[in-house]
């Protein structure tokens, strides 16, 4: 019902801003909350194409893409959205998460470091030393031999 709702809202937005990137943003986390996956990434391939240097849509895509199991593709919109914005530290934590995800802890806590130096907000540094908490967890039970990665690969 919610949802319904603000999709009409976002839609009566569109309909008299319809390059704003705010409401195809909007538009595109509606459409992810609905499962919609391929009308979400065809709104955030939009907004990139308007405005080639906002982060949030290679971000949100990229979350997409994880979501879907697709990690390559994930991995390419991770690295487009720090291209736009090499300061981005959500991004980040977002790269450093797919690092432990894979077993590389070492890279994920390097990731998290560069990380926490750019936050711009409480908010992102919360988010950096949470991520940055769970990264030495993993290190250290790695080194007592607790807990065994299979060194997942990115797939095709």
């Amino acid at each position: 019902m919610y949802m319904q709702l603000a999709m009409r809202e976002v839609q009566s937005g569109l309909t008299l801003y319809p390059r704003s990137e705010y409401l195809l943003l909007c538009q595109g986390e509606i459409f992810c909350q609905a499962g919609e996956s391929v009308a979400a990434l065809k709104l955030f391939k939009k907004v990139s194409e308007i405005d080639p240097d906002h982060p949030l849509p290679y971000l949100n895509a990229a979350r997409v893409y994880q979501q879907l199991g697709q990690q390559l593709q994930s991995l390419r919109h991770m690295k487009l959205a720090l291209n736009a914005d090499p300061s981005f530290s959500v991004a980040r934590v977002d790269l450093a998460q797919h690092c432990l995800h894979l077993g590389h802890t070492e890279a994920a806590l390097q990731t998290l470091e560069s990380s926490l130096r750019l936050a711009r907000h409480v908010s992102e540094i919360k988010e950096v030393l949470t991520a940055r908490s769970i990264a030495t967890m993993q290190l250290e039970l790695e080194a007592r031999g607790l807990l065994f990665h299979s060194r997942k690969t990115i797939d095709k």
